[in-house]
């Protein structure tokens, strides 16, 4: 019933995210699904990259991917699956890696990648900390040993 015959013309800016991370389109197929996938797990485990950030914000949440990678590779050199709670390990292991998996598909902006992946954090440093041995460490850190009296 509206008798409004005026034209309006629709104009928006909508500049591209200084943070897009180009990739290239991929084919609608399983076999280019496999072969993304690395990339896709990379995208959402270590962007934003230090050599490529530009604010401080940026250059603050690549530090903690650097952390969060040195991490959980000194849980690995100092790790024993003999007293791993395994159900959690896995648990953990394969939340990160779907949820990690869809993260790097979906999302091309790196901002955006940091804001997905906090809630996986906690279950990455968890799997990190299951597998870490104690007699490894106070073995190779005697000052970790308790001294007693």
């Amino acid at each position: 019933s509206n008798t409004d015959s005026g034209t309006y013309k629709m104009i928006w800016d909508l500049p591209k995210a200084g943070s897009l991370i180009q990739n290239e389109a991929i084919n609608p197929d399983i076999a280019s699904f496999i072969a993304f996938a690395p990339k896709a797990f990379y995208n959402s485990m270590m962007k934003p990259s230090i050599t490529k950030a530009k604010s401080l914000i940026e250059k603050m949440a690549a530090i903690e991917n650097i952390l969060l990678a040195l991490f959980l590779v000194f849980c690995f050199v100092f790790s024993d699956f003999k007293n791993t709670n395994i159900p959690i390990l896995n648990m953990c292991l394969y939340a990160v890696l779907i949820l990690f998996l869809i993260i790097g598909y979906t999302t091309p902006v790196a901002g955006a990648i940091v804001r997905y992946k906090m809630p996986l954090l906690p279950l990455l440093l968890m799997a990190g900390v299951n597998v870490l041995s104690l007699e490894k460490l106070r073995k190779f850190f005697p000052f970790l040993r308790s001294k007693r009296n």
